[in-house]
This record gives structure tokens, C-alpha cells and sequence, in this order.
């Protein structure tokens, strides 16, 4: 669905990362990653959270194109601090 795809061009986490939905299907989505000088880790390679978010947003994607609803409990707020 090309509304998805059009939608995630202002993503501000996705633009910041430097990573594009490409195309999405109701099974597939296609993402790409412009590596940038901010996108390594501190061994040299290509850090593994962008790699996580392509295929986190790819399958979020994927599944609305086919008609699933997303639903969240409620979204983090602007002031707040995740831990892991």
C-alpha cells in the first residue's frame, strides 16, 4: 500500500536513522537503509538497531496493508524515560 509507504517518508525516527519504507504489499514491505557516518556502532559495522527497526517497521507495515489494527495501550509521552 503506497499510503504506508508515503506515511513513514515523515517519520521522524525513521528520517533520523536514515532508513525509507521503499514499497509494501499486503505480505511484504521493502526497506532500505542509507548508511550514514552515524549509523555504525563502535566496532565499525552497521549498528544492529537499524537493522531491528527496518524489520520492525517492514512487518508493522506489512500488517496494516493487510487490514490488521495496530493498538497500543496508550503512547509514551514526550518527557518520559525508557529503560531496557
Amino acid at each position: 500500500n503506497q499510503k504506508e509507504a508515503e506515511r513513514n517518508l515523515h517519520n521522524p525516527f525513521l528520517v533520523h536513522n536514515h532508513i525509507k519504507l521503499e514499497s509494501v504489499t499486503d505480505d511484504y514491505a521493502k526497506m532500505y537503509l542509507d548508511i550514514a557516518e552515524d549509523s555504525f556502532n563502535s566496532k565499525g559495522g552497521v549498528h544492529g538497531g537499524a537493522y531491528f527497526t527496518m524489520g520492525d517497521t517492514a512487518a508493522g507495515a506489512a500488517a496494516l496493508a493487510a487490514g490488521a489494527a495496530a493498538g497500543f495501550s496508550a503512547p509514551a509521552k514526550r518527557e518520559t524515560r525508557r529503560m531496557a
